[in-house]
Parts: C-alpha cells; sequence; structure tokens
C-alpha cells in the first residue's frame, strides 16, 4: 500500500481501503496526473477482483486519453464482469458511438476506443449487448451494426435478424410498408443477404423480400403524396423514420437489390437493371427487353405480326403456369412501373416531391390542336369529312410539350407516362399478374395516389377514351377541395368535350378555367407556335397528337384562346348559318395571339363583306389592336 507521510493509510469508518485510494487518485487527476496514475495502478494491482477499482481505473484512462490503456481495461472488465450493469451501460454508450455518423471528438474517441478491442472481443461485446437489450428494434440495430462490422457473421446471423425483423413488424400494429422497421429490412439487411454466397436463401422467402422491398420503396418515392401521414398508428414512430433523414437514390437501391435477388433466383431478365440510373430516360429500352423476353416464351406470339401494345393485351403473353418466367416479368415490370410513375409525378406536380424539379411548372396533357385545325380549314360541310376528326381519335398519338422545357424534362415526362401506360397493360395481361398486381396495389394503397389517379386519367385521353376521362374528371370536380385540381381537370374536360364534338360544353370549361387564372401585374405571354413543335415529331401516318401545357398563366390563356377560337370556328364559320355575334367573339380572340391568327381575321373579314352587314355593340371595347386599323 502506497505510504502517506510515513505512516500506514487509515480509512475512514465509512470508506474502505479500495474507495479511498479511488478518491485519493481522483485527488490529483486534475493537478497531478502521474501521481493519479500511480494511485490507480497501486489499487488494481491491490483489488484485482473489485469492479469499482477496474472501472474508475478506465474512467481515469478515458479522461486522460489514454485510448490504450482505456481499451485494455475494458477488455478485462468484460472477462471479469460480465454480470455488471454500470459496465454494460457504458459498452451501450460505444455501440451508439458506433451506429453514428457524428464528427464529435467523444464519439470519435470511443469509436477508436473500441477499435483498439480485439474482433473476437468486439464480437462478444456487441453480440452479448444485443441479447441483453429488451426494446426488440434496439436488438435489431446492434446486430444490424454487428454483421456490417463483422460480415463474416452475416450467414451466421443475418437470416434470424430477418425474421425478427418480420415478427416486429408483424405486430408493430403498422399500416404502411413505409415504417422503420421495414427500412431495416430493405435499406440495411436484405442487401447484406443477398451480398453474401453462403447463405442459400429458399425462393419463395427471397419472393417475399422482393415483395417487401418493392411495396417499401414505392412508398418511400411517394412519401409526399401524404402516404406518410398514414403510415402507422404509433406516431412516434413514424415520426422516428421522418428524422431518420432520406434514402439518396432510392431507385438505384431497388434496382440493384432486384439484381442481385435475380441472379440468385437465376432470372434473366435483371441484367437489365445492372447498371440503370435514377432517370427514367432508358424507360422504352428496358420495356423493350420485358417485351422482348415477353415474346420469346410465347411462340405464337412471336410470330404473329402484332404491335407490342397488342401483345401487351393477349391474355397468354405470360405462362400462368411458369413461376420462374411470370415471377420475374412481373417484379421487373412492377419495379419500371413504380420508377416511371413517380418520374411522370414529379413533373406534373413537382411541388410535392422532394427531387431535383423543385421549380418546374406542373404539367397537364390536352389534345393538340394545330393538325384538328389545319383539316377544318381545308373541310366541307359533308358528313364524310367531318368524321376525319372523330376518327384519329383511335390512332397512337405523338405527345409533345408547349413549352420551352429542357430536354430532359420533355424525355423524362413523355418517356415515363408512354412507358408506365405499356407495363399497366402488361400487368394486366392474364389472371396472375393481375392478382399479384393487385395484392400489391392494396398494399401501396395505389388508388390513393393523386399522380396515379393523373396517370389514369391521361393513358384514358392517350387511348382516345374520353368518354371515360370525362366520367372520372367529373368525380374529380365534385370531390376535390383544391382550386388547381378543379382548374386542371376543367381544362381536360374541355379538350375532351371538344374532341367529342361537344362545343357548347368546351367553351364553358373553358371560360371557368380562365376565370380562376390569377391575375398576373405586368406578366407578358410568351407566345409559341404548335406547329413549330410539331415539325419534329409528327408522324406522317397519324394526324392526332396529345401535348402537355405548363400549368402556367400564359401557356393556359395561349391554349384556352386557341381552343375556343376552334369551337367558335366549328359553331360559325363552318356553319351554314353565320352569327355576327361569334364572328366578333372570333376577332377579339384573333388578337391574342396575334399575328398567328392573321389568315382567321381576313377569312372573317371576307364572310363579312359577303354578307353585306356585320353589327357587334362590342367592337370598340375590346376590338384593340392597332394593326387591324
Amino acid at each position: 500500500m502506497m505510504p502517506c507521510s510515513g505512516s500506514r493509510i487509515q480509512a475512514n469508518e465509512d470508506c474502505s481501503d479500495a474507495t479511498y485510494m479511488i478518491k485519493k487518485a481522483k485527488s490529483y487527476q486534475s493537478s497531478d496526473s502521474y501521481t493519479a496514475q500511480a494511485w490507480m495502478l497501486t489499487a488494481k494491482t491491490l483489488f484485482p477482483n473489485n469492479f469499482s477499482v477496474q472501472y474508475e481505473a478506465y474512467v481515469m484512462a478515458k479522461d486522460l486519453g489514454n485510448i490504450k490503456e482505456a481499451a485494455f481495461n475494458l477488455e478485462e472488465m468484460f472477462k471479469l464482469f460480465p454480470n455488471e450493469n454500470q459496465l454494460w451501460a457504458e459498452i451501450q454508450r460505444i455501440a451508439i458511438a458506433l451506429r453514428k455518423d457524428s464528427m464529435e471528438k467523444d464519439v470519435i474517441f470511443l469509436r477508436n476506443l473500441f477499435g483498439l478491442v480485439p474482433h473476437n472481443v468486439q464480437h462478444q461485446m456487441l453480440l452479448s449487448v444485443a441479447e441483453r437489450s429488451e426494446d426488440t428494434m434496439e436488438h435489431c440495430q446492434l446486430m444490424l451494426l454487428l454483421i456490417k462490422k463483422f460480415p463474416g457473421k452475416v450467414s451466421e446471423h443475418g437470416v434470424k435478424l430477418l425474421e425478427t425483423l418480420f415478427a416486429a413488424e408483424k405486430y408493430g400494429n403498422f399500416q404502411s410498408p413505409f415504417n422503420p422497421v421495414r427500412k431495416l429490412v430493405v435499406y440495411d439487411v436484405i442487401p447484406l443477404i443477398l451480398q453474401n454466397k453462403d447463405i442459400q436463401i429458399p425462393t419463395k422467402q427471397m419472393y417475399r423480400l422482393l415483395q417487401k422491398s418493392v411495396e417499401f420503396y414505392g412508398c418511400y418515392s411517394s412519401q409526399e403524396q401524404d402516404i406518410d401521414s398514414k403510415t402507422a398508428k404509433s406516431g412516434s414512430r413514424s415520426g422516428d423514420l421522418t428524422k431518420e433523414g432520406s434514402i439518396e437514390q432510392p431507385w438505384t437501391h431497388l434496382f440493384s437489390l432486384l439484381h442481385a435477388a435475380g441472379r440468385k433466383l437465376g432470372w434473366e431478365l435483371v441484367e437489365m437493371f445492372a447498371e440503370c440510373s435514377e432517370t427514367p430516360h432508358n424507360s422504352d429500352s428496358l420495356w423493350q427487353q420485358i417485351m422482348s423476353f415477353v415474346l420469346r416464351r410465347n411462340p405464337v406470339l412471336a410470330s404473329s405480326e402484332m404491335s407490342e401494345a397488342t401483345a401487351g393485351r393477349i391474355g397468354h403473353s405470360v405462362d400462368d403456369t411458369n413461376s420462374l418466367n411470370s415471377k420475374q416479368v412481373f417484379f421487373c415490370t412492377i419495379v419500371l412501373f413504380l420508377h416511371c410513375l413517380c418520374h411522370f409525378g414529379a413533373h406534373i406536380n413537382p411541388t410535392r416531391n422532394q427531387g431535383s424539379n423543385q421549380g418546374e411548372p406542373h404539367y397537364v396533357l390536352v389534345e393538340g390542336l394545330e393538325q384538328h385545325r389545319k383539316s377544318q380549314d381545308t373541310e366541307s360541310t359533308s358528313s364524310s369529312k367531318r368524321r376525319k376528326l372523330g376518327n384519329e381519335v383511335n390512332k397512337v398519338p405523338v405527345i409533345t410539350l408547349r413549352r420551352k422545357a429542357s430536354a430532359d424534362t420533355k424525355i423524362a415526362l413523355t418517356q415515363s407516362f408512354v412507358t408506365a401506360l405499356k407495363c399497366w397493360e402488361l400487368l394486366h395481361s392474364n389472371n396472375y399478374l393481375e392478382k399479384e398486381l393487385g395484392r400489391l396495389s392494396n398494399h401501396l394503397c395505389l388508388d390513393t395516389w393523386p399522380w396515379f389517379q393523373a396517370l389514369n386519367i391521361d393513358s384514358l385521353i392517350y387511348q382516345g377514351m374520353h368518354q371515360d376521362a370525362i366520367s372520372h374528371l367529373l368525380r374529380i370536380q365534385r370531390t376535390s377541395d383544391h382550386d388547381f385540381q378543379k382548374s386542371k381537370a376543367n381544362l381536360q374536360l374541355a379538350s375532351c368535350y371538344y374532341i367529342l364534338g361537344k362545343f357548347s360544353m368546351a367553351c364553358e370549361r373553358l371560360l371557368d378555367v380562365v376565370s380562376s387564372l390569377p391575375i398576373a401585374s405586368g406578366h407578358s405571354v410568351t407566345h409559341t407556335t404548335e406547329s413549330n413543335s410539331l415539325s419534329k415529331h409528327q408522324s406522317g401516318k397519324s394526324g392526332r397528337h396529345l401535348s402537355y401545357l405548363s400549368f402556367e398563366r400564359g401557356e393556359l390563356l395561349q391554349y384556352c384562346v386557341k381552343l375556343l377560337i376552334t369551337c367558335f370556328r366549328e359553331k360559325t364559320i363552318l356553319s351554314p348559318a353565320q352569327n355576327d355575334m361569334a364572328l366578333g367573339h372570333m376577332i377579339v380572340l384573333s388578337q391574342f395571339d396575334w399575328p398567328q391568327e392573321e389568315k382567321l381575321f381576313l377569312h372573317i373579314v371576307n364572310i363579312i363583306r359577303k354578307q353585306g352587314s356585320f353589327c357587334y355593340s362590342l367592337f370598340f371595347n375590346y376590338v384593340i389592336s392597332i394593326l387591324f386599323c
């Protein structure tokens, strides 16, 4: 025992020798670290089986920054005192530091300290602290930490961890795949298991993992569609997931996961996802590969001269009895569909998306006018030629963007829309795919996604099913509380009524749209020529095209005015009975896009000259263009 003033140390009545020496060491810690360490070393030597002494020696080593000695003390305590709560509290603090990305000094120190402990002891520490945890989520996170630090232990602990997480999610009362337990399963655990060549997962279990992964990433990518408000009955758990931050490149993660799982299953199709990007620019290429796979496995279909769209509707395009083919077609198609659907939604309603499209306008699909107007200019009133407009509805349309959008936006929006539509048709091509789709849709609550509803309406317009589109749009008009949704529905209703020849109803909807537009002081309208946008895209066989309008005042006004003029033209110029009021309205409207409507104006003037008179009481109020004079 260390001498003190040449006499034997006397402990206080209420203090043991060990406690006295600890206090003595602490008293020198701030003033004389060497003396403090000497006292503590003496205490450790005299009382090797006293946990308080060993623990205080560990704490002092930490405080003095002696990381090697602290690591040695921690190892010794773990071996000698496995049942001390104070020790496990410290190991738990170290485990928390290991899970953090923080650069705080204390956190870095604990991580480095743990790194100096022998690997076998590290493994035993993490395994023991995980087994002692009474909270299921904490236990799973500690086990995840263990298999991340020791990849060689994935085969030993990985599958068991998955089963624990599955049970936790089942009994966690979650209402959506977008929850913290599912994130651990899909984002953290499954990739580690799939990367391990020694783990053999049964085929049925692999399908289960894929299903859960698709559900999670589908819901995650749609969280701005208010799905996250329904995440779980336990609000705290839902909030925890939000606080954890976003997942960078979620689709890249899903593509990688699908590729890894598919390779274990021997799927041919998944190779196309090996190097897929977040953007949907290659979505058409992916779709072509899926259809090529489907056609190769159906000789009758492959030998027939059918379009891919037609092939997708054939009930036997995918063999229900061939699980290998049908499963890979389903998973590859549904992943491509959801990817395109979410990018479609990000462009038609970018303010609801957290991605890079912030600042982009909303887009709305309408019937193009230029080609119809050209045909109307040359048509007579004969019924055979007047049917031309209706016949064009059944042709596959060309899609353009009227706004001067970037090339990336044009490709992303049009390709994501068309590819999503093709995937949807294929997923309804037979009973098996439709059944799988229905089950997944229920878990995703797909029918509640606003951009899925928008895709449904746009697809009806694209396929020329305008009456069905009108039914959906009228329902939105009745149920929506958002002025934007009502204005968008009115615009598409006007477009549908116009193509069906219901010009009066189209005009009523257009007037509703115009009256709902906000007043923009000092806002200049940028006029675009629709025929120019068509010149590079228009098919020689089809006279029908669709256009995605940016939902901005200038472009909407321009389209509404053009469509009003077109409807008035049908009711006046192409009608035997002339109406001065309608002719006057057309003169007023022709000023908006002058000189694009100069030919129309001159044609109206010729009509007035021929009839010999013209009465329009609003002429001097609204005809203001000096070019008319």
